[in-house]
């Protein structure tokens, strides 16, 4: 079976890190303390919109990648604290008028600029007070009390166990035959609810289901890929299903070496003639040399071929004429090791 068969990846026993994740549920009671809230659609004027969260465990991403150890261990200003079942941070940005990456394509396309609702909604709940916490291990967080409306109940938010009191009112009036039955009074809940404290942090320059697949890998060791774009095969998205590239951009990033191998690997097995150009003169193949290597490799095993030959004539146009001025190194690359081939190689090769 090819790599291009199983999707991509590699599945694999779970390491230590998710093991010492679950015993630290098992002894704390704390698995979930972090939410990542990652933007997950493109605008067609530009711009991305509309954060998802995404929840994790730091115990397991922690020792994942030293990003995460600073990021989760430490005070990063995007890394605050709080409760993270409360939604959207309301000074953290809906949207972004600018991303690093524009043909990133684990990003929703948009047909049009109309707002979309975001996907965490807490129905009658308004947070009318920011918690407060200090982090004094991985997991014990103590936080001070939050006061929220649920409905019309007051509701304490602390480390207590959910419990609600029984109702107090007063005793009804008894009702004659000559007088008005009168309502009884409102009954009040004092309703005891636990708020999950924990790191809070929104992700500017990676797209929600790259983020999402990585998540999913670093505790499964498995990482699904979906076809490249510029194969016209996208179709409906699958969860966690990333793009490769997308994926090799964030890893790189990371420093994890194992999921940029796996990135590498699927996006060699994807590669046809009829699709090289576009991939040659992406932005993400001129940034990172070992795609670039990759993509030259593919290029010159098979660029006599019909497809790359009635191509040609229209990029080569596309260069001369600066409109892939960001790609020159990648058109550098490709015409060293097209004058590096030789003459005795060059037989039967048609120009």
């Amino acid at each position: 079976m090819s790599w291009g068969e199983l999707g991509s990846g590699i599945q694999a026993v779970p390491g230590n890190s998710l093991h010492t994740a679950y015993e630290r549920a098992l002894t704390g009671g704390v698995f979930i303390d972090t939410v990542f809230y990652v933007y997950s659609r493109k605008k067609s004027s530009g711009g991305v919109y509309a954060p998802r969260p995404i929840f994790a465990s730091s115990a397991m991403l922690k020792p994942a990648s030293s990003y995460f150890n600073s990021l989760l261990g430490g005070r990063f200003q995007e890394g605050q604290v709080g409760n993270i079942d409360a939604g959207f941070p309301e000074d953290k940005p809906t949207s972004m008028d600018e991303y690093d990456y524009d043909s990133d394509s684990d990003l929703e396309l948009d047909d049009d600029d109309a707002p979309q609702a975001l996907d965490v909604v807490h129905d009658d709940i308004d947070v009318a007070a920011d918690a407060s916490g200090n982090w004094e291990t991985m997991y014990h967080i103590e936080s001070a009390p939050v006061r929220i409306v649920v409905s019309e109940q007051d509701v304490v938010v602390s480390e207590s166990t959910t419990h609600t009191t029984a109702p107090t009112t007063s005793p009804a009036p008894q009702a004659s035959t000559n007088e008005t039955v009168q309502p009884s009074p409102t009954i009040q809940h004092d309703t005891i609810v636990t708020a999950r404290m924990g790191r809070i942090v929104l992700i500017r320059d990676f797209a929600y289901t790259t983020w999402l697949a990585l998540l999913y890998y670093l505790g499964t060791k498995e990482l699904v890929f979906a076809p490249l774009r510029s194969k016209g095969e996208r179709g409906q998205r699958a969860p966690r299903r990333c793009s490769p590239k997308s994926m090799y951009r964030l890893a790189h990033m990371l420093d994890l070496n194992d999921v940029k191998t796996l990135a590498i690997q699927n996006l060699r097995s994807q590669l046809q003639t009829k699709i090289i150009f576009p991939e040659l003169f992406s932005s993400v193949t001129t940034t990172y040399p070992e795609i670039t290597q990759a993509l030259v490799d593919y290029f010159m095993q098979y660029h006599n071929s019909n497809d790359v030959i009635q191509a040609a004539p229209t990029w080569i146009d596309k260069v001369a004429s600066g409109e892939l001025a960001n790609c020159s190194s990648t058109f550098k690359a490709l015409v060293i090791r097209l004058l590096s081939v030789p003459p005795s190689a060059q037989r039967g090769y048609r120009y």
